[in-house]
């Protein structure tokens, strides 16, 4: 058959508007879908499957085009319809009422998507991950250690951290903060990636190559759009002229991004924890060793970090910084009941944590971090009479300042118990903007945010989150902790369909939330199973596992936990930061608590404005 007459003979048997006609009705049918999927929850694979089954039936409809014929007796093959007997004009005609009607409701769909739920859409938008991306705005990724033996991380690591704070010290300078800078550590990725995924617009890499006391250090502030080098320089110094060069790096990255600098400023930027080189590098090495205690929830190698603590203060006994975080080894004893296996009552522990900020209180640089330290050291102790004007003084101390200064501790509890809940909000956004790769700042956020509008802002967080760090098993898990502890039990129904099947026993916290989750979905055995392994390991039952007693109806073992928890010392505090972490849920009964009353009423602090939780 020739071509000519092949398109003639396609043309008579409309087979070419039985493909436009199925290709409107097809995509027709795929926008309807789109629009409702989300509305009707429906699975995520149904749209997949409408457009799998809309693709493969074109061709069909094709065939069945050519082959077959609709006559006024039925459908008949083609070849058996003579000419004569033919009604393909006719069918044509209705296959143009057809595709005009099928045209016409497609753009009647897509209208109904604009206008109905675009506004939905701009509404989400108007918050977005990271606000407008200023031009003033830097991370500083840590520097490269180019020393023979690769031994110097610790202290490549350290000078890149003290540029980071010395230029987050200037307000009109948005810079990101350590732990998602980190992030990019010895990763060859590209700097536009960086600084998007960031939200910045400068990115600040370097090396450090230490032979001895001998030093050579190179820095560039590039410009992320193009990859144009702002500013670079080559520093050969030694480990004595430390502060000097990065002294010098943070003023000239300043200069660049053209922030002004005054004396005033200057010495804002540089008021180090230390002077002395030798206790700075003791700090950088206990730094490194704390961080990876977190890291692997190897706890007990705190102790070790304390250990290079202790010798950073021998060096020089006014590096307050050095004595506050030598705190958190000692709050795991209390606040988490697998912190440790050191063997030390938890009197010494809160002696431990009291001693730690008083000595850091006033030998600290920053003001603002001074008052915290000792607010810590207050709320820690027997007697809260001292918190709110503690509380008073600090929010005078860091007027416009959005957000506490790095090593604030407990800031966000304290504070959120003592009812400055905007101060508290200004924090943690200010956090997740300016360290989005950081879990435990979306933790926070998550946390804030179901005291701020329930659990639709706490969902709305969570999404941030995913967008920020992709989706996080813990931080999912955690947010539903909190869901269930205000007993929104539908929501984990809906969220957990097939129940509690693979629960990670990797970590007491792992075992206390899935304990939780399961008695709410009510696998009750699971949930004791679960239980159990977290009893085996824990020192005492702390208030999550509590509250796991209360939904398994264990109302009197669960009471005596509290009451215990209460009678701890530092066990008022404890109860205190559990409350502010489910969300502002009271979830005990403050009669079996004295001592936290007690605290309640001296600090002001009324028990009406958290959540009141009833166990059934």
């Amino acid at each position: 058959m020739r071509l000519s007459n092949l398109i003639n003979e396609l043309k008579r048997r409309n087979v070419f508007k039985v493909a436009t006609a199925y290709a409107f009705a097809g995509w027709l049918i795929i926008q309807i879908v789109t629009v409702i999927e989300e509305p009707l929850a429906l699975p995520d694979w149904f749209d997949t499957a409408i457009i799998v089954l809309v693709t493969v039936g074109f061709p069909i409809a094709i065939i069945i085009a050519w082959a077959f014929e609709l006559t006024p007796d039925g459908m008949k093959k083609s070849d058996e319809v003579t000419i004569e007997e033919s009604v393909t004009n006719q069918t044509g005609k209705k296959l143009n009422v057809i595709i005009i009607s099928v045209l016409s409701l497609l753009i009647l769909v897509l209208l109904i998507e604009r206008l109905v739920f675009a506004p939905t859409q701009m509404v989400e938008e108007q918050e977005p991950l990271i606000s407008q991306v200023s031009q003033q705005s830097v991370a500083v990724l840590p520097f490269a250690d180019m020393s023979e033996n690769k031994d110097q991380d610790w202290f490549s690591d350290g000078l890149t951290e003290e540029i980071l704070n010395s230029l987050a010290q200037l307000p009109e300078l948005k810079v990101t903060s350590r732990t998602s800078a980190f992030q990019f550590k010895g990763k060859d990725i590209d700097i536009s990636i960086i600084a998007d995924t960031l939200g910045v617009a400068h990115v600040v890499e370097g090396s450090v190559r230490r032979i001895g006391d001998q030093l050579r250090v190179t820095a560039q502030l590039i410009r992320a759009e193009d990859g144009f080098h702002l500013w670079s320089e080559t520093y050969d110094s030694s480990t004595e002229n430390l502060f000097e060069v990065q002294t010098d790096i943070a003023e000239e990255i300043a200069k660049t991004l053209d922030v002004f600098l005054d004396d005033e400023r200057r010495e804002k930027m540089f008021a180090a924890g230390t002077r002395n080189v030798q206790a700075f590098q003791e700090y950088q090495k206990g730094m490194e060793i704390y961080r990876d205690a977190h890291n692997t929830s190897d706890l007990d190698r705190l102790w070790v970090a304390n250990d290079y603590f202790d010798v950073a203060l021998d060096l020089d006994p006014n590096f307050g910084l050095a004595s506050m975080q030598k705190m958190d080894a000692y709050s795991h004893l209390i606040a988490d009941p697998g912190g440790s296996t050191l063997n030390m009552s938890y009197l010494e522990a809160r002696e431990g944590i009291i001693e730690s900020l008083d000595y850091a209180t006033g030998r600290v640089d920053d003001p603002v971090l001074g008052l915290l330290a000792e607010m810590n050291a207050v709320f820690f102790s027997d007697s809260w009479y001292q918190l709110p004007e503690l509380k008073e003084k600090t929010l005078q101390a860091m007027g416009d300042a959005e957000a506490f200064p790095v090593g604030g501790i407990w800031s966000v509890e304290v504070f959120t118990l003592l009812s400055a809940h905007q101060t508290v909000l200004s924090d943690v956004e200010f956090t997740v903007q300016s360290d989005p790769l950081n879990l435990n700042a979306w933790m926070y956020r998550i946390t804030v945010g179901m005291k701020e509008g329930g659990s639709e802002e706490l969902y709305k967080q969570v999404d941030r989150s995913k967008r920020a760090i992709g989706t996080n098993d813990f931080l999912n898990t955690f947010a539903h902790v909190i869901i269930g502890v205000h007993q929104e039990d539908e929501r984990i129904a809906s969220a957990y369909p097939n129940g509690i099947i693979n629960w990670n026993a990797q970590d007491i916290w792992s075992l206390q939330f899935n304990a939780f989750l399961a008695a709410v979905l009510e696998q009750d055995e699971l949930a004791k199973e679960i239980f159990d392994e977290y009893k085996n390991r824990a020192e005492f039952i702390d208030d999550l596992a509590a509250i796991t007693l209360f939904k398994l109806g264990k109302t009197e073992e669960a009471r005596a936990a509290i009451r215990y928890i209460d009678s701890m010392p530092g066990g008022p505090a404890n109860l205190a930061l559990g409350i502010v972490t489910f969300g502002n849920a009271l979830y005990f009964d403050l009669k079996d608590t004295p001592n936290l009353a007690k605290r309640f009423k001296e600090a002001d602090i009324d028990p009406a404005m958290f959540t009141k939780i009833q166990w059934q």
